[in-house]
């Protein structure tokens, strides 16, 4: 039984995360694309945030 709980619990943990990243990188691009930013790096994270994910 345990070798069937623990990996469904680390999946699901796994999705959990991956959607939070989805949400996190796309409230970053509506704040990059309202306010801006100096940072050069800024458009790596967005794309990373959404093509890691997927």
């Amino acid at each position: 039984m345990l070798k069937i709980v623990v990996p469904l619990i680390i999946g699901l943990l796994m999705i959990i995360g991956g959607c939070y990243t989805i949400v996190a990188a796309k409230r970053y691009f509506k704040n990059v694309k309202t306010e801006g930013t100096d940072n050069v790096f800024s458009s790596l994270a967005i794309y990373y945030g959404f093509a890691l994910v997927l």
